[in-house]
């Protein structure tokens, strides 16, 4: 249904953003944050594609890749939940398996629209939603 798209598309706008419209996302967002914390430089490093390239065998050069490419989905997974309490957290895992599940319903539809919107508007009421335009954010 349309309006299982729409709300799904405001739900990956506000979490990955959208280079064209000059939004940055959330996950963006926590990256940059996280680079305070920890040693930024070594964390990029492992986060890259190049670097399971610095081993030189192929089942190690495997292993870094998927360790750097779970390290990138736990950060993701964080960020996206962080900001649902419990209840929330249920409700989108039933909102998830509706639609793995193939029942498009006009109810679905309903929730995903009040689920996508209660997180977007969730950031803009903790003042992050300004700190996703590319432009007011320095380098």
């Amino acid at each position: 249904m349309e309006a299982i798209d729409k709300a799904v598309e405001l739900l990956i706008l506000v979490l990955f953003g959208d280079e064209e419209r000059g939004l940055e996302g959330l996950v963006w967002l926590a990256g940059n944050l996280s680079g305070y914390f920890f040693k930024r430089d070594f964390m990029l490093h492992v986060m890259s594609d190049r670097y399971p390239e610095k081993y030189s065998e192929r089942e190690v050069r495997e292993l870094a890749r998927d360790i750097s490419e779970i390290v990138k989905n736990l950060g993701t997974v964080s960020i996206v939940t962080q900001f649902l309490d419990r209840h929330e957290k249920a409700v989108f895992l039933r909102l998830m398996k509706a639609l793995r599940d193939g029942r498009a319903t006009a109810s679905l539809a309903r929730a995903w629209v009040h689920f996508a919107v209660m997180y977007a508007w969730r950031v803009e009421a903790l003042g992050l939603a300004e700190l996703l335009l590319k432009s007011d954010i320095p380098e």
